[in-house]
């Protein structure tokens, strides 16, 4: 057990500056002793409480969101449609909920336990849909994997090649856009662990239509992930990161800008 508590010390420390330190404390609790639970904490500015599970890496993302701020940028423009891809269990659809609540928040999930807590999490806030599927090159559905990168990093593989995992339903931005019936998209956020790849290699449809599109590189999972992401984000006059983000802006479209 000692050894437990000497590996949560650094959790701890992150946990208590995110949270709070009674939070921290519960958490190495419940993880020693409760570890099948989950926690709520409360994040600064959101009025409803998140939802952790103990056996999970639930908590690492959420410092990362809501400590971290990687999803805090100016914004001069009112976005009218927001797409969550990689929504894991929904902590940046929350941050967009709140501050967007006339927006219309689609967050896209493929694996079903982050899925069904994305559901969960995302329940007080009426203008968000969870959809249980994963951004993809096309409709044909994907194959869902588990690489040991946790609960926030499952990768996917096109089912025609990989018939052995779990099959999702796949979307395509396009699906999206004709779906809902959109002019364009305000926001696309991008945190699909890898498949970036396969959605900019078949963007050409509709990456003109994307105002401000903000996305995580995976070039450790694809060595070619930068690689393309910069030959298919030409259109975008604008670039800026923030933490693990890259932000590219369209200002035809949109208006918005870094903070500092």
């Amino acid at each position: 057990m000692l050894r437990k508590l000497i590996s949560y010390s650094s959790a701890l420390s992150q946990i208590s500056e995110a949270f709070g330190g009674r939070k921290a404390v519960e958490y190495v609790v419940r993880k020693l002793f409760a570890p099948d639970s989950t926690m709520h904490v409360q994040p600064s500015g959101i009025p409803h409480p998140i939802t952790i599970r103990m056996r999970s890496s639930d908590i690492y993302p959420a410092i990362q969101i809501f400590q971290g701020k990687e999803y805090s940028f100016a914004c001069q423009s009112a976005p009218k449609t927001i797409v969550d891809a990689g929504a894991n269990i929904g902590l940046t659809s929350v941050i967009f909920a709140n501050r967007f609540p006339d927006a219309q928040v689609l967050a896209l999930e493929p694996e079903k336990g982050n899925y069904e807590q994305a559901v969960l999490n995302l329940a007080p806030y009426p203008n968000v849909r969870v959809i249980h599927a994963a951004l993809w090159s096309n409709s044909d559905g994907i194959s869902i994997f588990d690489p040991g990168l946790g609960e926030w990093g499952f990768q996917t593989k096109d089912a025609a090649e990989d018939s052995a995992g779990e099959i999702v339903k796949s979307m395509t931005v396009m699906d999206i856009i004709e779906e809902n019936g959109l002019d364009q998209i305000d926001i696309l956020k991008m945190d699909i662990e890898g498949s970036e790849v396969e959605v900019l290699l078949d963007s050409s449809a509709w990456i003109n239509k994307i105002g401000l599109m903000i996305t995580e590189l995976h070039d450790g999972e694809r060595s070619n992930s930068s690689r393309v992401f910069y030959n298919h984000t030409n259109n975008f006059d604008t670039i800026w990161r923030r933490g693990e983000n890259i932000y590219t802006l369209n200002t035809v479209l949109f208006s918005a800008g870094p903070t500092q």
